[in-house]
């Protein structure tokens, strides 16, 4: 998910509640349904949001070649780290109610989470139980930020404005947050705030939801690379993830060859 929230946007409500959380340690304590749930009503500001995240998400599949099938769009409450949500399951996906979104930072969600269908359907970075899913996880949420600043773009030139300066913008936005040098960035901060959280009292979940949309600039500057080398964006995603996300051998079975040593 733009997760699982978050899209790196300097004026984006994730931004503002990742900031919020690193300064004050806010505990977040996830608990349980109490007494009979309240229906969730859209108000007239969510569905001007579900309006726009609905056309935000169909232009951008049109720039990724209509490759990838959304069954909708819809607006609701979600997790407090989170902004926006692809669920695999139901190939929906869902913006949160309760953020606040220019233009810039719909189209942006949009084609975050456009890149995490690309990246579900065509098995780009399949899921299994293993410690090392980790690090595969982190270069699919690079991708969704640097590959969906290139969608966004692509959109807004369609449009006849200036794509290209949105997607420096944004690219270069994301970048400042994942440079350790520089003064306030996120991904410095996270790390350096989670050595001190005492477990008793702030929940883990949060920081590392957060941690993991943060990878390192070589990282960012060379998917921002390919996404400009591969004008088929969804050419691109798959480059990435032929680059960076390295397969994970099954485990060994005693009295049986490894993978690695079973003949062909």
């Amino acid at each position: 998910m733009t997760t699982f929230g978050q899209i790196v946007a300097r004026q984006s409500a994730l931004t503002l509640w990742c900031l919020v959380f690193v300064i004050t340690a806010v505990s977040i304590r996830m608990s349980g349904p109490t007494g009979e749930q309240t229906r969730f009503v859209l108000n007239q500001d969510n569905l001007c949001l579900q309006a726009a995240a609905r056309s935000a998400v169909d232009l951008s599949r049109a720039v990724t070649g209509n490759r990838v099938q959304i069954s909708s769009v819809e607006v609701g409450p979600m997790e407090a780290d989170a902004i926006a949500e692809y669920s695999s399951d139901s190939n929906q996906i869902r913006f949160s109610s309760s953020s606040f979104f220019t233009a810039d930072e719909v189209l942006h969600a949009a084609g975050h989470e456009v890149v995490h269908a690309i990246f579900d359907k065509a098995e780009l970075n399949p899921y299994v139980d293993h410690p090392c899913w980790d690090s595969r996880l982190l270069v699919e949420e690079v991708a969704a930020e640097v590959l969906g600043a290139h969608i966004a773009g692509r959109v807004r030139t369609k449009q006849g404005d200036d794509g290209e300066a949105l997607t420096r913008r944004l690219v270069g936005e994301y970048r400042s947050q994942c440079d350790w040098s520089a003064p306030g960035n996120f991904r410095r901060r996270i790390w350096t705030l989670a050595p001190r959280l005492e477990p008793e009292r702030y929940a883990a979940e949060p920081l590392y939801s957060i941690a993991v949309h943060y990878g390192p600039l070589w990282m960012v500057d060379a998917i921002d690379e390919i996404c400009r080398e591969h004008p088929d964006l969804w050419v691109a995603a798959h480059v990435i993830a032929g680059r960076f996300i390295e397969p994970i051998d099954p485990p060994v079975v005693t009295g049986q060859p490894s993978p690695s040593t079973a003949p062909p």
